[in-house]
């Protein structure tokens, strides 16, 4: 039996609003994804901006840079110590190689390596230079976390600066070993003491007293005066790191002569002149000081139990 007219029509008509509702569902599904994918985007988008922030406030250096050498990221901190910007992509290419140069071959084995293998670099302490010329010591280790959307791998790198560090731990060691010196120059006076005590040879006690005089004071030489009161002047009686011609020149300063030795004598007390050449005093007398390597001295003088001035001792140096 066929559907009435009336029938059919009433079918089709409960199909369109079916598909129109099908249509309505699907409208508003497709509006509801847009919208999540809208609000995903954002909430991406907001992360890595965090993300980058982050990486630009890292209290510590840190670089991403591609296989390549491009430099794609650095900290604020990185540009602090070396005075490199990211838009210095051009000089930051020669830094890095320069850096990477100074490191020796196990840096750039251990970058390449990490390139190759993707696994974490160790910490690998080399020089870099910055912007202005400094050279700080920095203790370098890396990671590359995967590869960019074009294929290329990159590293992100992280530094600790150790200059200060290094710094103080050279001075620690400077003043150790200054204090050793001045140990055994210390030591070596007593022994010279007690030899004077007894009265001993005491001319073969001359360049041993010397020779403590050059350690104590870290000098480059020095020398030893007695006062000659018949020639009413300070006679050169030992010397030592001079060469045979600076006994000639030195070997009589009466009281009036342009030297520190005069000058110490004259005023009763040590004389220290740190640069020759631009003491007003010496300067009639440079030329000798030069000839005989002399840029700084300094003289004290030797007194008696009674006070009465009995030599000079005076030690050099070849800088001011």
């Amino acid at each position: 039996m066929k559907d009435s007219p009336k029938k059919a029509q009433r079918d089709y008509e409960q199909q369109l609003r079916e598909m129109n509702d099908a249509l309505l569902v699907s409208s508003v599904r497709q509006h509801e994804l847009a919208e999540q994918a809208k609000k995903a985007e954002g909430a991406l988008a907001h992360s890595g901006e965090q993300l980058r922030r982050a990486f630009e406030e890292a209290p510590i250096p840190v670089i991403v840079h591609s296989e390549d050498g491009e430099v794609l990221q650095i900290s604020r901190s990185w540009t602090k110590l070396t005075g490199y910007t990211i838009e210095d992509k051009s000089i930051f290419q020669t830094w890095l190689t320069r850096a990477y140069g100074y490191g020796g071959d196990d840096v750039r084995g251990a970058v390449k390596k990490l390139f190759e293998s993707g696994d974490g670099m160790q910490p690998a302490e080399f020089d870099i230079v910055t912007v202005s010329g400094e050279r700080r010591v920095w203790s370098f280790t890396a990671s590359s976390p995967g590869v960019l959307r074009d294929g290329r791998r990159f590293i992100v790198g992280m530094a600790e600066d150790d200059t200060d560090r290094k710094r103080a731990e050279r001075a620690l060691r400077e003043s150790e070993e200054r204090l050793s010196q001045e140990l055994a120059a210390t030591e070596r006076l007593q022994d010279i003491s007690s030899q004077l005590i007894r009265e001993d040879n005491i001319d073969a006690l001359y360049d041993q007293i010397l020779d403590a005089a050059i350690g104590i004071m870290r000098a480059d030489m020095a020398r030893m005066q007695i006062l000659d009161e018949g020639e009413d002047a300070l006679r050169l009686l030992a010397w030592r790191g001079f060469e045979p011609e600076f006994g000639k020149i030195f070997e009589l300063k009466g009281r009036n002569a342009k030297t520190s030795c005069s000058l110490a004598r004259q005023l009763g007390h040590r004389v220290v002149v740190p640069d020759v050449e631009t003491d007003d005093f010496i300067a009639p007398t440079l030329e000798d000081y030069q000839k005989t390597g002399i840029r700084a001295v300094q003289s004290t003088p030797l007194f008696a139990r009674d006070g009465q001035l009995v030599g000079m001792i005076s030690t050099h140096w070849r800088k001011p």
